[in-house]
Order: structure tokens, then C-alpha cells, then sequence
């Protein structure tokens, strides 16, 4: 297969219905939703954790670091054989890493800064069970992916999902302080451990992968499927602009707490900031489901990494809660917008969901650079020092993306109707 024009696998039947059905968005709500709250549960667990064990903002940064490391390499070596694999039981099986890694991150923090066992202390330990919740994380998060990108219409499905996932997780935000104020890290990690119980029946409906690929894929390994994949050329430099992209906005996100913080903001009130704002940023991805393909990618593309760029900056010129709440929110629908075409865009180049599933994993090996070396900004130049990270990394990802969605809605243009 060629790289130009874009390829386009034909053996995998067209569903021609136009909406997910309601089963897989209410699994796919409460798996990505598990999957990836610890990931969202950082930015507020920040000042706890360095309390916790006595660290500066560097060292939060690192362990976050490692944490998202882990998970990117999960969804990595997911991408291809989740073309076979059950969905359903990686997303449990996931579940069930996640929640154990919760509990001992709780245990270990309860231990103290001064604990060590065989010369490890309690900070490397908590490391240690960090990775375990990554390893859970990134195999809940992939599942996800790979059957979002076999649904028919994947733009809107994308969409649809982001908005329901994200509403359930939003919650976390006003009820997460409600286990940090009273009982510190240690609380934030039994109830991330406990959100996880509650929300694993939702794990059963995710969509299974079609037959005919798991035959053919079968003995496989995840480096020969990416190679089979089509339209190679074109994922990859998609997938290094967002590990680009994602440096800057993931760094902004790590460090939202610590800049509320700076405005008078006590965690309580950064709680309810964090809601209302995600939720009313909601707003972009109810755009985005109604403009499905109909628009193409390039003004998508362009107009929704324009909108997460500018506040991502402008964050750091906050000076009181009100300024906070009002680019919190818009970068929120920034972000809400242009993520479905993001992971779209990619499900277009292979409707079998392994451009998707590697995208993410690359996305978030960006996310995973971004909070140490946002830490290390922030401790040893100040909040002014992100807002330029956000504005070197904004221009590239969105040159690059351009060309990406340019490529993209040329097939689209010279593409024969079969329906």
C-alpha cells in the first residue's frame, strides 16, 4: 500500500448506521472513565503528594512522568492485538490492576515520607505502585479506543463518547478535595481506588473487533500490525505533532491547581472551578458531534488547537478566580472540540482502529514528558516559563496538523460515493 493517496482498508464492512448504540456508549462512558482518572485526579493531587512525602514541584513532575510513561507503553503494545483480543476482558482486567494500585498507593502513603523497606523509601514505593495503575489504565484506555474506532461514523462516536465520559468524570473534581482536605494523598487514592469498583460493570458492552481480523491477525505481534496498517507515512507525522502538541497543553494541565492556588483559589473552590468549566467546555464536543465529517478536518483541526493554544497561555496571566474560571473554560471547550478529530482523523487512515489506539499512546507519551518537565519550569522559572512551553509546542502541532487534515480532506474530495 501507498501512503499517497491516502489508503483506505476495504475489507471491513461498512455499518451503515449513523449513531453508536447506547450499550457501547455506556460502556465506553464508564471504562475511559476509569482508565483515566487517576491521570485527571494529578493536577489536584499535586500539593498533597508534596506535603505527603516532603518533595518539590520537580519531583511530583517526575512521578507523574513515570506513571504516564507506563501507560503509554501499555497502549502501545495494545494497539495491534486488540484487533483480537477480547475488549471486554482486557477493559476488567485492567480494572482490577488499576484498583490494586490504588489501594497499596494509599497504603504506602499512609506509611509516611520517612518509611523504607530494604533501603527503598516510601517515595520509590509509591513509584512502584504508580506503574501498576498506569499498566491497568493504559489497557482500559485502549479497549476503548480500538471499539470506538470500529463504530460506524467514528468522528461522531468520538465525540459522543468524550462528551458522556467526560461528564462522569468531571465529577471527580468537587468530590476528590472531600478525601484530600480531611485525609490527604492517602484519601485521593482510596477513592480513586473506589470510583473504580463502582464503575466496573459498565466494562461489558465495549464492541468487539471484527472476526475476520482476528483470524487474520492472529499470531501477530503489535510491531507486524502497525507495519500492515495502512497510510503509514501520514499516522506517524500525525502522531509525533500531538506528542509534540500534548508537551505543552498536558505541562499547562498538570500545574492548573498549583496557578488556582496563585489566585486565592482555595481546593475546595478550584474543585467547583474545575467542574463547571469542563462541563460548560462540554460545549465544543456538542459542536463537534453536530459537525461530524460535514466541514472535513482542516478547519476543525485548525480552528480547535487555535482555542486550545490561546488560553493554555493565558493561564499564566490569571489573576484572580474569576480570570481562571473564564480561560479554564474556554481552553475546556478548546480541548472538547478538537479532540474527536484528533482520534477521527486517525480512525480515517485505518477503520480497524490501530492509527487510533498508537495515537493515543503517543499523544500521551507527550502528556507523559509534560508534567516533569513542567515541574522543573515551574520551580525554577515560574508559571511565565509554561506559557511559552504551550506556545512552542501549539505552533508546531498546529503546522503540522494542517497538513495532516489538508491530506485528509482531499481523499474526501476525490473519493468515489458507495452508498
Amino acid at each position: 500500500m501507498t501512503d499517497s493517496p491516502i489508503s483506505k482498508p476495504a475489507s471491513v464492512p461498512p455499518n451503515k448506521a449513523a449513531w453508536p448504540s447506547i450499550r457501547l456508549l455506556v460502556s465506553v462512558t464508564g471504562v475511559q472513565t476509569i482508565g483515566w482518572l487517576s491521570y485527571y485526579a494529578q493536577s489536584q493531587m499535586y500539593r498533597s503528594l508534596m506535603d505527603a512525602f516532603d518533595k518539590r514541584e520537580g519531583d511530583i513532575g517526575f512521578l507523574y512522568s513515570v506513571e504516564i510513561t507506563v501507560m503509554v507503553i501499555a497502549m502501545g503494545l495494545a494497539a495491534g492485538p486488540l484487533t483480537r483480543w477480547s475488549r471486554v476482558k482486557v477493559a476488567l482486567v485492567g480494572s482490577m490492576i488499576l484498583m490494586a494500585g490504588n489501594l497499596a498507593s494509599a497504603f504506602i502513603t499512609n506509611l509516611g515520607a520517612d518509611y523504607s523497606f530494604a533501603g527503598i523509601s516510601s517515595f520509590h514505593l509509591l513509584m512502584a505502585t504508580r506503574i501498576i495503575v498506569a499498566v491497568g489504565g493504559g489497557a482500559m484506555v485502549s479497549s476503548v479506543t480500538a471499539a470506538l474506532a470500529s463504530a460506524p461514523h467514528p468522528e461522531r462516536a468520538f465525540a459522543i463518547a468524550l462528551i458522556t465520559h467526560s461528564l462522569l468524570a468531571n465529577v471527580e473534581y468537587p468530590l476528590l478535595p472531600m478525601a484530600l482536605i480531611p485525609y490527604g494523598a492517602t484519601g485521593g487514592f482510596l477513592f480513586l481506588a473506589g470510583s473504580a469498583l463502582l464503575l466496573l460493570p459498565f466494562s461489558f458492552w465495549l464492541l468487539p473487533s471484527n472476526k475476520q481480523y482476528q483470524e487474520a491477525t492472529a499470531k501477530e505481534s503489535v510491531w507486524i500490525s502497525l507495519r500492515r496498517a495502512p497510510n503509514r507515512k501520514l499516522a506517524l507525522t500525525a502522531m509525533l505533532a500531538l506528542f509534540i502538541y500534548e508537551i505543552g497543553q498536558g505541562g499547562v494541565d498538570r500545574v492548573t491547581a498549583l496557578i488556582a492556588e496563585g489566585t486565592g483559589l482555595d481546593e475546595t473552590a478550584t474543585g467547583w472551578v474545575f467542574f463547571w468549566g469542563a462541563n460548560l467546555g462540554l460545549l465544543g464536543g456538542f459542536l463537534a458531534t453536530w459537525m461530524g465529517g460535514r466541514y472535513g478536518y482542516l478547519r476543525p483541526l485548525t480552528l480547535g488547537i487555535i482555542f486550545n493554544v490561546i488560553p493554555g497561555i493565558w493561564f499564566v496571566f490569571c489573576e484572580n478566580g474569576t480570570q481562571f474560571f473564564i480561560v479554564y473554560f474556554v481552553w475546556s471547550m478548546g480541548y472538547y472540540f478538537v479532540t474527536p478529530f484528533f482520534f477521527a482523523s486517525m480512525a480515517q487512515l485505518d477503520n480497524l482502529g490501530r492509527w487510533a489506539v498508537a495515537m493515543e499512546a503517543a499523544w500521551t507519551a507527550g502528556d507523559a514528558l509534560a508534567p516533569w518537565i513542567a515541574g522543573e519550569l515551574v520551580e525554577y522559572g515560574g508559571f511565565l516559563y509554561i506559557g511559552a512551553l504551550v506556545l512552542v509546542t501549539g505552533i508546531f502541532g498546529l503546522l503540522v496538523l494542517m497538513s495532516v487534515g489538508r491530506s485528509l480532506d482531499a481523499r474526501a474530495a476525490t473519493a468515489t460515493p458507495t452508498e
